[in-house]
């Protein structure tokens, strides 16, 4: 059964970039379980003493264990406002993290957090 949505997507949404990551995370895995097991295959089939068959899949399983640690626990879907842009508004790049720090300590101050109380 297809994906479907209930509305136009729309880049901006998280729900939209939560499943873009976790979709892109499952065809990582699935090029992981192929290439790994067609390499173990192969070497079971020729009966070599490939050593670097171990070093590749644990470095890619350190890969994606990294890739999977952001996409579910470390990645920021917040909603993206692009509506209203501020006079000081910066090119790509030009972002300094106290800008950053400030506008989230401003949405969070906004929306009554009672963290830290």
């Amino acid at each position: 059964m297809p994906l479907r949505w209930s509305h136009k997507p729309d880049p901006k949404e998280p729900d939209y970039r939560r499943l873009g990551d976790r979709l892109n995370f499952v065809v990582h895995v699935a090029f992981f379980a192929a290439m790994n097991s067609g390499l173990w295959f192969v070497r079971e089939l020729q009966m070599a003493d490939w050593q670097w068959v171990l070093w590749i899949t644990l470095g890619w399983m350190g890969i994606l264990s990294i890739h999977g640690t952001y996409v579910f626990a470390i990645a920021n879907y917040a909603p993206l406002d692009f509506s209203s842009p501020s006079s000081t508004s910066k090119g790509f790049g030009q972002t300094k993290a106290s800008d950053i720090r400030l506008n989230v300590s401003k949405g969070l101050s906004s929306k009554g957090s009672s963290r830290g109380k």
